[in-house]
């Protein structure tokens, strides 16, 4: 969970993942938005908005969504 919760991630040279096929389950599903109680979970969501694409895109379509 340490090397996990590095930022950035120990594993990442040039933008890419250097373990993928090995990559944790975390990783895995990241960043989890098929997962149960995805509302709890966003503070973590807000804290990865700048470095994620995914959250990113997803955060700002629910401004949209949500005439925020």
């Amino acid at each position: 969970m340490m090397l996990m919760n590095q930022i950035p991630c120990h594993f990442l040279k040039d933008k890419c993942c250097t373990i993928y096929e090995q990559r944790f389950e975390d990783c895995r599903v990241f960043p989890g938005l098929h997962l149960p109680q995805f509302t709890n979970r966003l503070f973590s969501m807000f804290a990865q908005y700048d470095r994620c694409p995914i959250i990113f895109n997803v955060m700002e379509e629910m401004k949209v969504r949500l005439n925020f």
